[in-house]
């Protein structure tokens, strides 16, 4: 089973005009993720962002053409590291309750150890562009055809189609509110945990 995602899910897409690794790029980044902790998206500009990551604002446009595309980068970013966490928890030698429990378990880990993970999760759900809808999107249906891939390898019992699409939806939304409300991980991780088994109760 492949680990990494489908080539172009998780690889650039235009936001950035020099490469991903980029040392501005990535302060940049970093100063826009750590701005979300303070203020909403929609009240940063780049004069702000760039004065965070001690750069001018004639260096954040040579690297970003936006704000937006600062936080598409960003998201991105995360998203890749969600996608390769996710993976290997369902490699796990684990029953597959079990391992879709910890590979959802991953998604919050994932997000609550990044400075701003958080809002960047609530800021991508709530979000009108395009561009982040669309990733976002492909994202959820790269984690539901590897949760479709990991329980059928297990001879289980076959889903409905959509089943895991369903699942995914429920379990985003649950991580979507508990982020809101502000919520320690550790019951973040245990409403996941609940959500998920209204669809794949634990084994007996």
């Amino acid at each position: 089973m492949a680990l990494l995602p489908p080539a172009g899910l998780g690889g650039p897409t235009g936001t950035e005009r020099c490469s991903p690794d980029c040392q501005t790029c990535r302060h940049l980044r970093a100063a826009l993720l750590g701005s979300l902790d303070h203020h909403a998206l929609s009240d940063l500009t780049e004069a702000a962002v760039a004065e965070r990551a001690g750069v001018s604002e004639g260096a954040f446009r040579d690297h970003f053409g936006s704000v937006a595309d600062c936080f598409l980068a960003a998201y991105e970013k995360i998203s890749d590291e969600v996608l390769v966490r996710f993976a290997l928890a369902l490699e796990w030698p684990d029953h597959w309750h079990d391992r879709m429990e910890a590979a959802f378990v991953s998604i919050v880990d994932t997000y609550a150890s990044v400075t701003g993970g958080r809002s960047v999760y609530i800021e991508a759900c709530m979000s009108g562009d395009h561009r982040v809808r669309r990733h976002r999107a492909s994202v959820r249906a790269w984690l539901a055809g590897r949760l479709h891939e990991s329980h059928d390898s297990d001879a289980l019992i076959e889903k409905p189609d959509g089943y895991f699409e369903v699942l995914c939806g429920a379990v985003s939304l649950t991580i979507q509110e508990e982020f809101i409300a502000g919520a320690a991980v550790h019951h973040v991780r245990d409403r996941v945990r609940e959500a998920a088994s209204v669809f794949e109760p634990a084994p007996a």
